[in-house]
């Protein structure tokens, strides 16, 4: 009975031993894969969604009124280990009108070719196919330019109108967006 004990002892020690050498991540993030698909995206509060402007190079991105999310992005996924995406007008028969950094430092507009490559990390992302997913595909996700800074939301609720910027990361609420699949 002393040796079963003793072995029992040695078993959880042991365990508790692995436990420690590999402990578990505190926070889980992913990469959504939406397979193609045009995507909406909306501030965390679904006050703002972003707009599209005018779909030419040199052009702002600004904020419009939260509509039904009816798809003017599409975030592809590069391919790459580093999860990063490009993100472009939907509209655009030749797909080739990426988001990129404006003709001010800090303003999300067009580009023409291949664009920038974006991170997008989210907290929570669906459990499903993308190909026939309709609503919230994604949320808590923070973009990422390829410098580093993150597209922020600092403008007061529905301020429709105002351009979409990127600032330094702080990890805080202005940074977190929601993919919608129409």
């Amino acid at each position: 009975m002393v040796f079963f004990s003793t072995a029992s002892l040695f078993s959880a020690f042991l365990a508790f031993s692995v436990t420690l050498a590999s402990p578990l991540q505190a926070r889980t993030d992913c990469h959504p894969n939406f397979s193609g698909r045009s995507v909406s995206i909306y501030s965390a509060d679904k006050t703002l969604e972003w707009g599209q402007g005018t779909s030419q190079v040199g052009r702002a991105l600004a904020y419009e009124t939260p509509s039904s999310g009816h798809g003017e992005f599409r975030a592809e996924f590069t391919g790459d280990t580093d999860s990063t995406y490009y993100i472009k007008a939907a509209d655009i028969p030749a797909n080739n009108l990426y988001l990129s950094q404006g003709p001010r430092s800090n303003i999300l507009a067009w580009a023409d070719g291949p664009g920038p490559r974006h991170s997008i990390t989210c907290s929570s992302c669906a459990n499903a196919d993308a190909s026939s997913f309709h609503g919230v595909y994604a949320s808590g996700c923070t973009i990422k330019t390829p410098s580093g800074l993150c597209v922020k939301d600092t403008v007061p609720a529905g301020s429709v109108g105002e351009f979409i910027r990127f600032f330094g990361c702080q990890d805080v609420p202005e940074e977190k967006w929601s993919f919608v699949l129409a």
